[in-house]
């Protein structure tokens, strides 16, 4: 299962990306990910709030790691301002409205069917509730350990940097030696499927 999703093409959301940049490691997604990194337009909008994480955004996009592409099509689209609330007068039909990186991250995983790398509980229920693959930050880090890219200990160092800088992980779990069970069980469950 590790190697389908890091050998497949995936769609990144800013959360992850934040997450790595401000740790000082998003170098580790084009390490972890052997396919396209993509990020749509307005990903790259919100990332480059964040002064640090615009930096990095930006580098990765230069050095040809990191991919921005745009919504087309008129599903695709219509679809998106169904989903984002920077368009709430469009009707959702019973989905959430999500923010407008989220919007359009789901919406183009699933139009492409790449997987959604996503820390958000909202887009990760609906791309799963549509079939999409997801992936978190600590899924991240496990598979980075799991392929000998990362110990144990940098996973734990990295992961309360995380935290710090504002990550948001399930309370359940202080530290990632504390994922690693979870993990290990989520990604046999994904084997067999």
């Amino acid at each position: 299962m590790i190697n389908k999703i890091t050998e497949s093409k995936v769609v990144i959301d800013n959360t992850t990306l934040s997450n790595f940049s401000l740790a000082d490691n998003l170098h580790l997604l084009n390490e972890v990910f052997q396919g396209n990194k993509i990020i749509t337009v307005a990903v790259k909008l919100e990332s480059f709030e964040k002064g640090k994480v615009k930096r990095d955004v930006s580098e990765a996009i230069s050095s040809g790691w990191l991919e921005v592409h745009e919504l087309h099509g008129v599903l695709m689209l219509a679809e998106y301002y169904a989903i984002s609330k920077k368009h709430s007068m469009v009707s959702s039909e019973g989905f959430p409205k999500l923010g407008d990186g989220e919007a359009a991250s789901v919406v183009y995983a699933k139009h492409m069917g790449y997987a959604l790398i996503t820390d958000d509980n909202g887009p990760k229920k609906l791309a799963q509730s549509l079939g999409i693959t997801t992936l978190g930050t600590i899924g991240i880090l496990y598979i980075a350990q799991q392929k000998g890219i990362l110990s144990i200990p940098t996973c734990n160092l990295l992961f309360s940097e995380m935290k710090c800088n504002g990550a948001y992980f399930p309370k359940k779990y202080q530290m990632y030696n504390d994922c690693i069970s979870d993990l290990e069980s989520k990604f046999m469950l994904r084997k067999h499927q």
